[in-house]
């Protein structure tokens, strides 16, 4: 809300706070650091009702939950995305720049092994699709002897790569890649068949008519839990110094986590996304959230989900300790 440049009587600005609140959709909640505080958020933050200190996330440019959060509730958090990687993300969380970041399995192991942070809730699954120009390539086993092209390179994608097509049994010849190099194998056709994470893979066929997505391969899947792709990681001392903003916040990721879920909401975020300008085109951007696969895990089940997924990634890095995952 803007601030009243002039002083009224207590009745007449009583007056005109309730009918203002009386016209949003729910109350503006919300809130982050104190100004030119030595650190993110080490103080309980100012009412963000009154357009005060929004608490500063960052998120990957395809984080449609992020993206969602920045349009619904522009008064209480600053979304940082345009041009972010998890990596980079990462690295905004470390040098205090944000209170939360939306980031990898990975990169928030590396976050957890040099700063005191907390990570609060998964809310994206790895999806893998099979994008091909060819024919045959039906389901994972006719992909035996074949050469296909994956993502991921040395990322737990890479990872959740391998192991579909070890327990499947399906012997082909995976060449792992950055995610921009298979794309442009795409965009060239020089590849028949290549495996990519959603929502990347849509971006890639939009690129070059003559591929289509064949089937999911984390279909393929046979562990009694799922991959994790993203998960929202949060300074400690943010946490400490505004619970009950962080347990809001938890609300309402959740809640823009869920509204991705359902067609009628994918339709609804998709016209709000491209008319906001994030990104371009109705059928392409509807075709990539639906293709995403969006799950919500906070407190117990995020650590066994975590735990479970740590322990099949076996990176260099520690995983973190069990006292990282939030419990609210």
């Amino acid at each position: 809300m803007k601030y009243f440049k002039k002083i009224f009587a207590f009745t007449m600005a009583l007056a005109m706070v309730l009918s203002l609140a009386s016209c949003k959709d729910e109350p503006s909640e919300g809130g982050s650091e104190i100004e030119n505080a030595p650190t993110v958020a080490t103080v309980q933050a100012s009412d963000p009702d009154r357009g005060e200190n929004k608490i500063k996330t960052a998120a990957p440019e395809l984080d449609y939950p992020f993206r969602k959060l920045s349009i619904d509730r522009s008064y209480a958090y600053e979304v940082t995305a345009e041009g972010v990687t998890s990596a980079s993300a990462a690295d905004m969380l470390l040098k205090n720049q944000v209170s939360i970041a939306s980031l990898t399995l990975e990169d928030a192991a590396k976050v957890a092994s040099q700063a005191d942070v907390r990570i609060l809730a998964v809310t994206s699954e790895v999806r893998l699709s099979l994008i091909t120009n060819g024919k045959e390539s039906k389901n994972l086993e006719a992909l035996g002897g074949k050469t296909v092209y994956c993502g991921g390179k040395d990322t737990f994608v890479q990872t959740v790569t391998e192991k579909i097509f070890s327990d499947n049994g399906v012997r082909a010849e995976l060449v792992f890649l950055s995610d921009s190099e298979v794309a442009a194998k795409i965009k060239s056709g020089e590849a028949e068949n290549c495996i990519l994470q959603e929502p990347e893979g849509v971006y890639a066929i939009s690129q070059n008519e003559d591929y289509i997505r064949a089937f999911e391969v984390t279909g393929y899947w046979k562990e009694d839990f799922q991959p994790v792709s993203r998960c929202v990681v949060a300074r400690t001392d943010f946490v400490n110094a505004n619970p009950e903003l962080v347990k809001k916040f938890m609300t309402h990721i959740e809640t823009c986590v869920n509204s991705l879920c359902t067609e009628t909401g994918a339709i609804y975020n998709t016209t709000a996304f491209v008319d906001e300008g994030y990104f371009e085109g109705t059928e392409l951007t509807l075709s990539a959230i639906n293709s995403t696969k969006h799950a919500y895990h906070e407190k117990e089940e995020l650590k066994e989900i975590m735990i479970a997924n740590y322990a099949l990634a076996g990176f260099e890095t520690a995983a973190p300790s069990d006292s990282v995952y939030y419990m609210g």
